[in-house]
């Protein structure tokens, strides 16, 4: 996971994470996001947009979702 021009770059590491933990019903998708960033030390304020790898560009919506929440 890495910031770069305010967009979130996510590899399948993350992903895998990110989706684990919300689909064990252990984290929402904004505590999810926000441990992963924690813990790889990423600032996630101020991002404006996501990528994923392909096959998991479904979660997009729910990722960028989960950063507006972050943002409040």
């Amino acid at each position: 996971m890495e910031q770069t021009n305010n967009t979130l770059v996510l590899d399948l590491w993350d992903v895998h994470n990110i989706r684990v933990n919300v689909e064990d019903n252990r984290m929402s998708f904004v505590e999810a996001v926000e441990t992963a960033a924690r813990t790889q030390g990423v600032q996630v304020l101020g991002v404006n947009d996501v990528v994923l790898p392909v096959k998991h560009l479904y979660l997009k919506e729910n990722i960028l979702e989960a950063l507006v929440k972050m943002k409040h």
